[in-house]
């Protein structure tokens, strides 16, 4: 995935989205928001929080340039037709 820049770029901009969105934000099973890759994220469970199917471990770290929420694993983006 290294040697693949465009790949690894996709891989990274599937973990952001635009704006600040907080955990409260998460209000449904079924929710889906966009990536910065494109393709969307879904909120898969509320308790746990997961998406897709990576658990969120910590919600809501204030940045200065927006919030984070760290999760279990690596989301990996749906394949490109």
């Amino acid at each position: 995935m290294l040697a693949n820049k465009d790949k690894l770029k996709e891989l990274l901009l599937y973990h952001g989205v635009s704006g600040k969105v907080m955990s409260t934000a998460a209000t449904m099973v079924g929710q889906t928001v966009p990536t910065l890759a494109g393709p969307d994220i879904e909120v898969t469970s509320l308790d746990p929080l997961m998406i897709n199917d990576a658990k969120v471990i910590v919600t809501d770290v204030l940045a200065t340039n927006g919030v984070v929420h760290v999760i279990d694993k690596v989301l990996i983006p749906p394949l490109s037709p």
